[in-house]
């Protein structure tokens, strides 16, 4: 997440900021534990993050109990928000 968050630095300067202003953001995210708590503050940090950028927040993905491999499989209806996520982008 950090490799992530670095590469954005590049778009935090006067000529880069108008190269990301105003386009779309998600935030898709799976993590082991059940309930929201769990990601929180990941989710405060991307949505500062977009605003500061001037990204437009357009949806999130985010769906505990899934840290396993192949868990994401057990949930269908998360499979179906990632679809619908996308293709709104589209």
């Amino acid at each position: 997440m950090k490799a992530f968050i670095d590469r954005l630095v590049v778009f935090n300067r006067p000529e880069g900021r108008p190269l990301v202003a105003g386009k779309a953001a998600v935030l898709v995210s799976a993590w082991e534990e059940n309930g929201m708590e769990a990601a929180e503050s990941l989710v405060r940090q991307f949505e500062m993050g977009f605003r500061h950028l001037e990204l437009r927040f357009v949806g999130r993905l985010l769906v505990g109990g899934a840290g396993p491999k192949g868990a994401i499989r057990e949930k269908p209806d998360a499979l179906a928000r990632a679809r619908a996520l996308g293709k709104s982008l589209a």
